[in-house]
């Protein structure tokens, strides 16, 4: 069941204007909700904001779509449990969703060097 609105352990709310995040808080991540889905959008703090491209690939990280609340491993891990959509971008989330079985490294590709999957949860 999904709980609209819940708090998630492990997760803050970024304030705008704050410069200090607290320790184990490495991660940005988002959720979208839809009425049929959630969609999860989750990146390093160090890329949002950021465009990058290369021979095959044009990737940009807007703050609109990454920049939700700030999470460590923990609350990663629960937000990859809920969602049916995630996007990840960035060595820290893609390493969780490799250590946690969300992925395999076939299922990432690299954009400048940078991870970055998509997973379809099917249910």
């Amino acid at each position: 069941a999904r709980r609209e609105n819940a708090e998630v352990p492990g997760l803050r709310r970024h304030e705008p204007g704050a410069e200090i995040v607290k320790r184990g808080e490495w991660v940005y991540a988002k959720l979208h909700r839809t009425p049929n889905s959630v969609v999860l959008a989750c990146c390093g703090k160090e890329w949002v904001g950021k465009v990058l491209e290369d021979e095959r690939h044009f990737f940009e990280v807007k703050a609109s779509f990454y920049q939700g609340q700030l999470v460590d491993e923990a609350g990663l891990e629960k937000l990859l449990l809920e969602a049916d959509n995630i996007n990840l971008f960035g060595d820290k989330p893609v390493r969780v969703a490799l250590a946690k079985g969300f992925i395999k490294e076939s299922d990432v590709i690299r954009v400048k060097g940078v991870p970055h999957t998509n997973i379809f949860k099917f249910r």
